[in-house]
């Protein structure tokens, strides 16, 4: 059991038992001591079996934990910080299917732990300590949502306009969470698959385009402003215009990001996949622009004391706290949208226009010194640099750049690829999946 891009996840009693999540409740007591943990989950029955051992086995080892239920990642960060415990633990597999399972941790301050503590934690796991019983208490805790909520509310602008909003879910974490802030806030609130459920019945959790078809059919029937939809843990957030046409991640890091700078400036993180054009946003501001590897922005951000990290479809706002938080980007950007009477398509057109693809397939055993080897001969005339941050980045003359990278939560190869120009796009989006497959 390791730690991936984004704590660790994998098919339940297949790859993940119960007996590895006590082990891994004895090696975090062990790495990070003894002393007062929080614990939430997704939905799903699995991640609840989960954070029942992983509550038992932190009492065994001397620790009192606070169950807080069923809760959104950023809530369970943000409780974390809010209450200076040693550790909290986001029980979920976040937009990954129902049959999966994964626990993300978070230190004192709500950030997801370094990787040296995740390499501390895994070297734990293989050793036999001398475990002895010392008995810790555990307490249900009610108040975190609503704690969460009330700040949440103070955070952010006042409302303008009253906007009618759809917020879908997928029945899971978020599902008591967002409407809830949104109607506060004073909009109106069509909700869709806000009844959790493990199955997720109304789709599959990760919010992409494929897996949203009938939920966009849906918004063009529907005499609505905009949609906000989640993933399965609330981290990611997707939004939709009353048209039906979903806001690209990097139009949504972009928006975010000239809010954030409205206010401040400061150091700006952003994943190896986020474009161009966040970054150029962020550089044109005098801030200085850091890439870094997926999954962990925050991290970055956090020691840079930084303003902003991004990566696609999720944000970090310094300000309001190092985890990625897909129910506070929303509320900030409709609150926005509220004060200053705004259409959201009105918000894409100051957004600069350009061509970003992804394109994910299954693999086994992703060679990246073979893919490396291949595509900086295929390239080798057009490329300007060469980044291995997280993947393999190649960089053109001309400002467009190609990612390969393997999945850090499954079996899946994924090429990304951004030009200024539609039709290079396509294109190295083919070139690179050509590439791909003839290796696989």
């Amino acid at each position: 059991m390791k730690f991936g891009t984004s704590g660790i996840r994998g098919v339940f009693a297949e790859q993940i038992s119960v007996h590895d999540i006590l082990k891994l409740s004895y090696a975090v007591s062990n790495v990070l001591g003894n002393g007062k943990y929080v614990v939430g989950n997704d939905t799903r029955k699995s991640c609840d079996l989960f954070s029942t051992v992983l509550t038992a086995g932190l009492n065994y080892t001397g620790n009192d934990v606070d169950y807080i239920g069923v809760v959104p990642t950023p809530v369970l960060a943000f409780t974390s910080q809010n209450h200076r415990y040693k550790a909290g633990f986001s029980v979920t597999a976040s937009h990954n299917p129902p049959q999966f399972c994964g626990i993300k941790i978070f230190d004192t301050n709500g950030v997801g732990l370094e990787v040296v503590k995740e390499r501390e934690i895994e070297r734990a796991l293989v050793s036999n300590p001398n475990i002895t019983c010392k008995g810790g208490k555990m307490v249900f805790n009610q108040t975190a949502v609503t704690d969460y909520i009330s700040k949440l509310i103070n955070k952010v602008e006042s409302s303008g306009k009253r906007l009618r909003i759809l917020v879908e879910t997928t029945n899971g974490a978020t599902s008591y969470v967002t409407p809830i802030i949104l109607k506060q806030l004073g909009h109106d609130v069509i909700s869709l698959n806000s009844h959790i459920s493990h199955l997720f019945l109304g789709r599959n959790p990760e919010p992409n385009r494929e897996n949203l078809v009938y939920v966009i059919d849906l918004i063009r029937l529907l005499d609505i402003d905009l949609a906000v939809i989640h993933d399965g843990d609330g981290d990611r957030l997707v939004l939709v215009t009353s048209d039906g046409n979903i806001v690209p991640d990097y139009v949504l890091s972009y928006i975010v990001l000239k809010m954030v700078l409205s206010r401040r400036r400061g150091d700006v993180v952003i994943s190896i996949n986020t474009s161009s054009k966040v970054e150029m946003l962020a550089r044109e501001n005098n801030c200085n622009v850091t890439r870094y590897r997926l999954g962990k922005t925050y991290e970055e951000l956090k020691r840079r004391n930084g303003v902003y990290a991004t990566e696609p479809s999720k944000i970090v706002d310094g300000s309001w706290g190092y985890w990625e938080d897909g129910i506070y980007a929303a509320a900030s950007i409709i609150q926005m949208l509220s004060s200053q009477n705004m259409r959201l398509q009105e918000l894409l057109h100051l957004v600069p226009q350009t061509f970003y693809q992804q394109l994910n397939l299954q693999v086994y055993g992703y060679n990246h010194e073979r893919i490396k080897q291949i595509a900086t001969k295929h390239f080798a005339s057009r490329i300007v640099e060469i980044q291995e941050i997280d993947g393999l980045r190649l960089i053109f003359k001309n400002g467009s750049w190609l990612l390969f990278r393997a999945s850090g939560t499954e079996q899946k190869a994924r090429i990304y690829c951004e030009s200024s120009f539609e039709k290079e796009s396509v294109s190295l989006l083919e070139e690179g999946e050509k590439i791909l497959s003839g290796i696989g």
